[in-house]
């Protein structure tokens, strides 16, 4: 038994550098592909296939949309803070305003100092928003792309088997 498994090692490492990796592992995908073939020849093989195609799609669909609704939710949440800061930035220049009018000049100091902090704040925000767009429309085609390839395999089935 010991004989036969190393002589089985000793031929797949043969073959392994007289073909080289990229050549090995299209002989397998042939082999694979053989099999596969021989398997979807009846109804019951051709169902597997596809269930297992299917469930593969399912779960690059899930993970797609698990991406998508994270993306969303931090895209969501900073376009929410970046309005936030807005919001304080206008009542800190409305203070500014109202210090400067009755000349009290300290607070007015500690408003122009809060309006730039609020200012950098607004820049961080928009190059946070300006970031995820992108991932966020990439995702978002992806999402669509893998459920339009799902639904194409479910339909298959049916009208296969």
């Amino acid at each position: 038994m010991t004989v036969l498994i190393g002589g089985l090692i000793v031929v797949a490492l043969a073959a392994f550098f007289i073909f080289g990796g990229g050549k090995l592992t299209t002989l397998l995908k042939g082999f694979v592909g053989v099999f596969v073939e021989d398997l979807t020849k009846t109804p019951e093989g051709a169902a597997a296939v596809y269930n297992q195609a299917i469930e593969q799609g399912t779960k690059d669909y899930s993970q797609a949309n698990d991406t998508l609704q994270k993306i969303a939710g931090q895209l969501d949440t900073a376009i929410k803070t970046h309005l936030n800061f807005k919001k304080q930035l206008d009542v800190c220049e409305v203070n500014c305003n109202n210090f400067a009018k009755n000349q009290k000049w300290e607070k007015l100091d500690l408003f122009a100092k809060e309006r730039e902090e609020l200012l950098e704040e607004i820049e961080n925000q928009e190059l946070v928003i300006n970031d995820l767009k992108p991932l966020f429309e990439e995702a978002k085609a992806i999402n669509i792309h893998l459920e339009e390839k799902l639904q194409k395999l479910k339909k298959d089935k049916t009208r296969i088997i």
